[in-house]
């Protein structure tokens, strides 16, 4: 049977040999037809990557390149957060932009700066503020709408570039007010429509603004309008695309790139093409919309017929003439091969017919070999393994499937085969080799079997390239990830080097202590530090577990105090210390130490305290010089009045006392405006009944106003006549005066009026508001913004006609802040000026007002001590007690008042505090210690001074009281109705 197939096969053979050569030629020309079709995929597919990645890099070099100003504008809204209101200035701004290398950090960005929202009732001093601070009128421009919004630009660094954009108002054109309220309402950064710049060197529409609006308290539940109320201004770039698409790299030279704006899409905005690319010569076109920060840009990208020339593709003839000569060399090996397989195609049918059956249905790969390792048959598997076709791999030796390499070892091992052996697994990776040379990974087991009289090797084959290839990934995976972990931490070395030598460059000691106190973190400069102050007692105050500062930090608080050292060869040095407690997830790791070298602050302090000091001290010798000759005068004065009966000689001692008292005015004031400057102001809180001040202010003012003609007028509401209230009743009558004394010094004819009006808001709190009106000559519109500066005059010829040191209405506005309320007017030039103040004033419990009592009290006669080394004082001050019936003795020094008071029994003293040899602190600290006799006696202090200090010390040496010359015969007669030891108080207080 095997015989007759034989013959069979024999004779088919001559006519398939035809159609085998037939078939290699069709499939050599189809090979050609692929291969020029596969090159011609090839230069597509290198076009179509190409335009691919140089779209992509420019789509993300494009977000890329904007989020980069995102990250420039929070650092500028980070710097003024930093800030409190009203801090920041030109200066600052500044500076910090000085820390910034814009050409590095943001390249592309023409500048950054600050919109401020500016309110309309603002507006004029913003823009004098601004003017100030760029040293030139700087006049806030509007574009092309018109709005009572102010967005106006105040800073920009560069300057020199951007200058014109100075004082701009951005809600006065649409497409940056629109991008300015849409960042407001949603928290974020936005961006502009396409816009034209101001600056000088932009093309139209070729600019945007990136806004970041500043909002110190954002909450998601506030409507829109308390969110722009809450809006201080956005921290803002300037964006010019075409200096930003020249930071973006991508061949110009073979794509055209077009963006549009196309939020609208109705009336899309092109802002920026690269070079011409509407023509129809394109290779290839590509679109994409890109969301930028609020805006919707079209990005058009063209392929330029450039690429052809530069990039070089493959040449389709050259390519097919190739595979012709390729395809008909197979040609002709082909026909060679037909020739050699007829020879032995008998014996390698036989062989075929005889074990087909057997390996042709296996899954692997099955070779049946005779024992000289010719190959007899082969499966379809096998042939498709190594690429073979079965008439040529039939015949031949085995090592045709391994390759070149390992063949005659291979000989040598199959010459040593025990074919006895039923079977054998071989049980390890070895490699074959295809048709084509390349090789691969293959497992191999071994029968032998017997076919007739014949015995044969059946070999099994098993293609584990997958297998192989798999183990091959996850081994160049783990050396991957090995070689990642070895770039990540070098570069995590080289971040660690850079953050340390920025660290140890910073002027600023930068440590860390762990909870058991150890530093594990020093920058250069708090490392040599350390090492001056190591075992000496500084140390220990400063990083010991006993030091008080580091037991507070690591409890959790943050200190801060300065610190005195004096380190080897430097000399004292003064440092302001920061402990930052540190706390993850609860638990508190340790502390940060900020140590500053703030010793040329303090030297600056010490010296501006040293001109304060002594300019307190020259006010006071001054104050004292110009009290003393006052006091003479208003004494002498008060004398004369109350003994001449001649009207007319009164009336010029009148005048007398009246010139003194506003002297005496003129000097308080200069006095006030001192302290309010020196920080030494102060109010106190006690009872006092606002009825009584404002009354008094009013009877003071009833005569001038009767001289001059003029109607007094007085209104209260919700006020009553005994209703007390707590605050400074001395400063309280001090604002109404002076407001009295302005509005009858500017009013010829017509009325003044008083009206006060008391506010409850919650139970005994409430809002006291007083309005002092006059029908005077008013003040001109220009001046009223200066009219609670300091020596101001509304005009020259207004001090000419009236008088005044223009202090009044600057101590009313001083003293009314103090007292934490808020002054303000209201005039017209010709007709008048109404002055208002209010004051939050707490009612008080009814009180006995021990001044009232004692003025209506006949004080009995008292034994009184006066001292004083000027003749002048003690002559008028003893001449006014005798007159109220006191016995008075009179001395000239201090020593003099302790030899007094060591014989006789004063009820009362009164001391002059500047006095030659022992000063009246002195004499009274040595009579409460070495005179029994009147250890008790109070002492009432005299002094030309006027300021805190002096009442602080008064009060220190033992005095009960402190009067400034010139003296006031009721406040003398007050002190000795409520501080003479022999009066029974307890019975005024009732």
């Amino acid at each position: 049977m095997i015989i007759n197939e034989l013959s069979q096969d024999v004779q088919r053979m001559g006519k398939r040999d035809w159609l085998a050569l037939a078939g290699v030629l069709l499939v050599c020309a189809l090979l050609s037809i692929l291969a020029v079709h596969r090159f011609q995929s090839v230069n597509n597919e290198r076009l179509t990557e190409f335009f691919d990645t140089e779209f992509s890099d420019v789509s993300v070099g494009i977000k890329e390149r904007i989020g980069l100003y995102e990250y420039g504008i929070r650092g500028v809204r980070g710097m003024l957060v930093a800030l409190e209101p009203g801090e920041y200035s030109l200066w600052s701004f500044r500076n910090y932009m000085a820390t910034r290398d814009l050409e590095r950090e943001f390249p592309g960005a023409r500048g950054f700066g600050l919109i401020f929202n500016v309110p309309s009732e603002k507006l004029e001093r913003f823009q004098a503020t601004m003017s100030t601070e760029y040293g030139e009128l700087k006049p806030i421009r509007n574009l092309d709408l018109v709005t009572d919004q102010h967005f106006v630009i105040r800073y920009i660094e560069p300057l020199e570039r951007n200058r014109e954009a100075v004082g701009l108002n951005i809600a006065s054109e649409q497409s940056r007010y629109s991008a300015a309220i849409q960042s407001v309402m949603d928290g974020q950064a936005r961006l502009t429509a396409p816009i034209t710049a101001v600056q000088k060197s932009t093309d139209a529409q070729s600019a945007f603004l990136m806004l970041l609006p500043i909002q110190r308290a954002f909450k998601s539940g506030d409507d829109f309008n308390v969110r722009l109320k809450n809006t201080e201004g956005w921290a803002y770039a300037v964006l010019v695309i075409d200096e930003i698409m020249s930071k973006i790299k991508f061949d110009h030279r073979h794509m055209a790139v077009r963006l549009s704006d196309v939020t609208n899409p109705s009336t899309p905005v092109q802002f920026y093409q690269s070079a011409q690319m509407d023509g129809p010569d394109a290779l290839q076109r590509k679109s994409t919309v890109l969301n930028v920060y609020g805006r919707q840009w079209r990005l058009d990208a063209a392929l330029l017929p450039s690429y052809n020339s530069d990039f070089k593709p493959y040449n389709m003839a050259w390519i097919g003439l190739l595979t012709f000569t390729v395809s008909l060399g197979v040609l002709l090996l082909a026909a060679q091969l037909i020739r050699g397989r007829n020879r032995d195609m008998v014996a390698k049918l036989y062989q075929l017919k005889l074990t087909s059956a057997i390996i042709e249905g296996s899954p692997l790969g099955k070779v049946l070999a005779d024992l000289n390792g010719r190959i007899v048959d082969v499966n379809t598997r096998l042939l498709d393994m190594f690429n073979y076709r079965r008439e040529e791999i039939i015949g031949e030796a085995v090592e045709v499937l391994v390759p070149e390499s390992v063949r005659a070892r291979h000989r040598e091992h199959r010459k040593k085969y025990d074919f006895a052996m039923r079977s054998m697994n071989v049980g390890r990776i070895l490699a074959g080799r295809r048709k084509d040379g390349s090789e691969f990974p293959i497992e191999a087991t071994l029968n032998t079997i017997e076919v007739g009289q014949r015995r044969f090797v059946l070999v099994g084959i098993n293609d584990v390239t997958e297998r192989v290839g798999f183990i091959q990934e996850i081994q160049r995976i783990n050396t991957e990830l090995e070689s990642t972990v070895q770039q990540r931490t070098q570069q995590l070395r080289e971040a660690q080097d850079t953050l340390n030598k920025i660290v140890d460059s910073v002027p600023v000691m930068i440590g860390y202590w762990n909870h058991h106190l150890d530093m594990t973190y020093a920058n250069q400069r708090l490392r040599v530090f350390v090492d001056q102050l190591k075992n000496t007692a500084q140390y220990e105050e400063l990083f010991s577990a006993d030091s008080a500062h580091v037991q507070a930090a690591l409890s959790g608080t943050t200190e801060r105090f300065e610190y005195a050292v004096a380190l080897p060869g430097a000399g004292q040095q003064y440092l302001l210390i920061d402990y930052i407690p540190h706390k993850e997830q609860g638990q508190l790791r340790g502390f940060f130490s900020l140590i500053q070298d703030v010793s040329d602050l303090k030297q600056l302090q010490m010296n501006a305290e040293l001109t304060s000091k002594q300019k307190s001290a020259f006010l006071a010798v001054m104050s004292h010089e110009i009290r003393t000759p006052l006091n003479g005068v208003l004494g002498y004065a008060s004398l004369l009045r109350d003994r001449v009966e001649d009207e007319s000689l009164r009336a010029d001692l009148e005048v007398l006392h009246s010139s003194a008292q506003t002297m005496t005015m003129i000097l308080n004031d200069i006095l006030d405006l001192s302290k309010i400057e020196s920080g030494q102001f102060r109010v106190e809180k006690i009872p006092f009944v606002v009825f009584d001040q404002i009354k008094t202010c009013i009877t003071l003012h009833a005569i001038p106003a009767h001289d001059k003609g003029l109607r007094l007028l007085e209104s209260y509401q919700g006020l009553g006549r005994d209703d007390y209230f707590l605050g400074d009743p001395t400063r309280f009558r001090q604002v109404i005066h002076n407001l009295m004394s302005n509005a009858m010094k500017f009013t010829e004819s017509g009325e003044i009026e008083v009206s006060v009006c008391y506010t409850p808001t919650h139970q005994a709190q409430g809002v006291l508001r007083v309005s002092v009106r006059d029908t005077g000559i008013g003040i001109p519109t220009d001046k009223q913004k200066d009219i609670f500066k300091p020596f101001f005059q509304a005009e020259d010829s207004t001090f000419r006609k009236y008088g005044g040191t223009g202090l009044g209405l600057s101590i009313v506005q001083s003293v009314v802040l103090s007292m934490g309320g808020s002054v303000w007017f209201e005039s017209m030039l010709g007709e008048g000026t109404t002055f208002h103040f209010e004051l939050p004033m707490d009612r008080a419990p009814v009180q006995t007002n021990p001044a009232k009592v004692g003025r209506q009290l006949k004080v009995p006669s008292q034994s009184i001590l006066i001292v004083d080394d000027m003749p002048i004082n003690l002559k008028i001050l003893r001449k006014l007690l005798e007159n109220d019936g006191h016995q008075v003795t009179s001395v000239a020094s201090g020593e003099a008042a302790v030899e007094a008071c060591q014989s006789a029994v004063f009820d009362l003293v009164f001391m002059d505090i500047g006095m030659p040899g022992i000063s009246g602190y002195e004499a009274t600290r040595q009579i409460r210690m070495t005179c029994p006799l009147n250890a008790e006696t109070p002492v009432v202090a005299l002094s030309g001074h006027a300021f805190d200090e002096d009442i602080h010390q008064a009060s220190e040496a033992g005095m009960c009281l402190h009067l400034s010359k010139p003296l006031d015969i009721e406040r003398v007669r007050l002190a000795v109705a409520n501080h003479a030891r022999s009066i029974p108080h307890d019975g005024l207080e009732k």
